[in-house]
């Protein structure tokens, strides 16, 4: 039975990961971006209120 045409051509994948490094990576940039979040629906309220007066 004859192999398909890139099986020996592949690339070794890295199985050895470093999930704990990846989640904390991600849990920074979610607590950036809540706070960004904050600054911003802050910015919006001030706009409301200066448009109020």
């Amino acid at each position: 039975m004859p192999r398909t045409k890139g099986s020996k051509n592949r690339p070794k994948t890295n199985t050895t990961k470093d999930y704990a490094f990846q989640i904390a990576e991600k849990q920074e940039t979610i607590a950036s971006l809540n706070t960004e979040i904050a600054s911003i629906q802050k910015a919006i309220e001030e706009q409301k209120n200066t448009l109020k007066e």
